[in-house]
């Protein structure tokens, strides 16, 4: 999968579709998810990891195992473009 699709099926819920952090599940977790827009300044080894990892303080699920590496890859890449 591209990472456009991988995006849209895994993060915009609550990433929104401009990734501002503010998708229709935005309001529910404990902290508002992260501003992609922003945070796409960081390496692409830290945006893995976190996609890999997830992070606790925003209730954002790790995604390591629910996809491969190439498509978090992906996913980093299209962040990228946001």
């Amino acid at each position: 999968m591209k990472g456009e699709e991988i995006y849209l099926s895994n993060c915009v819920s609550c990433h929104g579709l401009e990734g501002k952090g503010d998708g229709p599940m935005a309001s529910n977790l404990p902290e508002p998810p992260k501003d992609l827009t922003v945070v796409k300044s960081r390496s692409n080894v830290e945006l893995i990891d976190t996609i890999n990892n997830g992070e606790d303080a925003t209730g954002m699920p790790a995604f390591e195992g629910a996809l491969t590496e190439v498509e978090i890859q992906n996913v980093v890449e299209y962040i990228k473009t946001l």
